[in-house]
């Protein structure tokens, strides 16, 4: 990064402590991207932190972070009352640490949203997040994006899922999901009565895994948005969203992206089945048969937002991020 000073900025690390170490009740959140979190400046944090009532945010977004002393802080954190989200995306921690923050996620009570995204901690790692999840409850926002869980992990997402009540939005962006893990989602979804935010973006679901999302949430009542864009979804799961839209009430926003071989008698069954459900705001979708123009008329009677998008329009979202975070 051009004009990068790591001294300047584990200086700079160093001086917000020092105001943690005062009480100073402006320094809420440590974000310092340029710093190479090495053990000793971790051990340095963990202290301030194991003492604090100020800090509420941690973010080591994309800096270099010690794998041991995040495990250190973890166990600091196992009974902090104060941190409210941990930021650990590209942080290069290995999966023993994710499993450590896992661990520590089991008993923490104040920590509402982590960002674990880019770090490819596979299914290992899923299930121990998964068993956080069967006991945690605090944490309303989860970003597990690019952890490359496959299948195994998303099984234990799900089952996760199952028995968790306060999770409401979770990011499994790119994470080489397929069929059989789409179908174990979406039974957990028939069981889960919190989440109203979910990204499967850029996995391996298929048609037939789409279709079984869609088929999940027929059954679910509180799931608000939902992406599945750049997953394959064809004629098929057009037809599975087509019926969802005539039983679901709850859905508002649904991102499908670009449908290979879309029917001009699908498109017509999308809209009467649109014109049965009034809660959707926006909805994500291009094929060459259904054109924005026949669309938003439609959408926009009860709507305060509609973003469609015809067969010139492809534009897609580096990264999803729920509704949640965004402020």
């Amino acid at each position: 990064m051009e004009g990068r000073d790591p001294a300047k900025a584990r200086a700079q690390v160093l001086n917000f402590l020092q105001r943690v170490s005062e009480n100073d009740p402006s320094a809420e959140e440590l974000q310092h991207h340029d710093v190479f979190y090495d053990r000793e400046l971790m051990s340095a944090i963990t202290a301030v932190i194991a003492k604090s009532t100020v800090v509420k945010r941690l973010n080591f977004n994309c800096s270099h972070v010690s794998s041991e002393g995040v495990q250190e802080l973890c166990e600091v954190l196992k009974t902090s009352t104060t941190i409210e989200r941990l930021y650990l995306q590209s942080t290069q921690i290995d999966v023993d640490t994710v499993i450590a923050v896992a661990e520590m996620l089991k008993v923490n009570q104040s920590i509402n949203y982590i960002d674990l995204g880019g770090l490819n901690f596979g299914p290992r790692g899923a299930v121990a997040l998964a068993e956080a999840l069967k006991v945690n409850t605090a944490l309303k926002c989860m970003h597990l994006d690019s952890g490359f869980i496959s299948d195994d992990g998303a099984e234990a997402i799900a089952d996760g899922l199952r028995e968790n009540t306060c999770l409401t939005d979770l990011g499994l962006y790119n994470n080489r999901i397929g069929e059989r893990g789409a179908r174990a989602l979406a039974a957990g979804l028939i069981a889960n009565c919190s989440l109203t935010f979910l990204s499967l973006t850029s996995n391996k679901l298929g048609s037939d895994g789409c279709v079984a999302i869609c088929d999940g949430l027929k059954s679910n009542c509180m799931l608000q948005t939902l992406s599945l864009r750049d997953n394959g979804a064809d004629n098929d799961a057009i037809l599975a969203l087509a019926d969802l839209f005539s039983l679901n009430c709850t859905l508002r926003r649904v991102r499908i992206g670009r449908v290979e071989g879309m029917q001009a008698s699908t498109a017509v069954t999308l809209v009467n089945a649109l014109q049965q459900c009034m809660t959707i705001l926006e909805l994500d979708l291009v094929s060459p048969v259904l054109k924005s123009d026949a669309l938003v008329p439609l959408l926009t009677r009860n709507a305060e937002y509609v973003r469609t998008l015809n067969e010139q329009a492809d534009t897609k979202p580096a990264r999803e991020i729920p509704l949640a975070s965004r402020e």
